[in-house]
């Protein structure tokens, strides 16, 4: 996950003070599912996107936990200690905009809902060598989330045919620096949402991580909208009969400053969650035997 040049290739994390996204659209209806979407904190290190998946539990990026980002690899010493993000990590769940931006009167519902961080699970990238792969972290929050919250489906959990990621139109949604909107250095005050299209193949796909990394898929990058610095963690969601499902999770791309300065896009790559389906269910206390008694009443 190195940085090559000043307009590298590197992870949407973002810290205090260098925030994310170059996404387009301002999301205004409370209602949209996109919405319940999570912003997750650790007091003076980072700020990332995540998605809730139950009540009490998110997935959101394991590179979010990295104490010494954009290093050539890493070892278990680099994340951070899971005592330190259980004092200072917060969730902040159901927001539409950020109550600590001047830049929008944000109070009430809109602001969402703060939640401490009871546990966290993210050891097996950093025991991987931060090469990309298992770019994935379950947080488990201190309590459930107020009523009116929703949580995305996981495609695994669901007895859903038709559901076929290549064909599937992709969005994600988050708070990252829009440098078009002249958010450069600071997080977008409200929650925005972007177009992906579809998954790229690996041949259409210009970065070389799709040959390399097995559990990661590839969307196009443009200069005009992006996913951005402090994107990294949020999820990559599709629409099917009225529920939105949880198809991958945002890791990295081409920085949006040098996209619109015009360097090449590459392909912003995102984590399959496909991939560790069984690692999720032992995470969140689920198993698929319980969940096919409930599809006949859900599907």
């Amino acid at each position: 996950m190195e940085d090559d040049s000043e307009y590298g290739y590197y992870p949407h994390y973002s810290d205090d003070y260098v925030l994310n996204d170059n996404v387009t659209d301002v999301l205004d209806d409370p209602n949209d599912p996109m919405q319940k979407m999570v912003v997750l904190t650790v007091q003076l290190i980072m700020i990332c996107g995540g998605t809730l998946v139950t009540r009490r539990h998110l997935i959101t990026a394991a590179h979010c936990f990295w104490n010494n980002p954009g290093t050539d690899g890493c070892s278990i010493k680099d994340m951070l200690p899971i005592k330190y993000v259980r004092k200072n990590g917060m969730a902040t769940v159901g927001a539409i905009c950020r109550a600590e931006s001047n830049s929008a009167k944000c109070s009430g519902e809109e602001a969402g809902t703060k939640l401490r961080i009871k546990n966290a699970f993210y050891e097996r990238f950093f025991k991987e060598g931060c090469t990309g792969s298992s770019d994935f972290a379950v947080v488990e929050l201190e309590r459930d989330v107020p009523k009116g919250i929703y949580h995305a489906c996981l495609p695994h959990m669901h007895n859903v045919d038709d559901l076929d990621l290549r064909t599937a139109k992709l969005f994600s949604s988050g708070w990252g620096i829009n440098p078009l909107e002249g958010y450069n250095d600071n997080p977008s005050p409200t929650l925005q949402k972007i177009d992906l299209g579809m998954m790229l193949t690996d041949e259409e796909c210009l970065t070389e991580d799709v040959q390399t990394v097995q559990d990661i898929f590839c969307t196009a990058e443009y200069s005009e909208k992006n996913l951005c610095i402090g994107d990294s963690g949020s999820g990559v969601t599709f629409s099917l009969n009225g529920r939105y499902y949880l198809a991958g999770i945002v890791s990295r791309g081409s920085n949006c400053l040098g996209l619109i300065q015009g360097v090449k896009p590459d392909g912003q790559t995102h984590l399959n969650l496909a991939y560790h389906t069984a690692d999720i269910d032992t995470l969140l206390g689920m198993r698929i035997e319980d969940r096919r008694k409930e599809w006949g009443n859900t599907n």
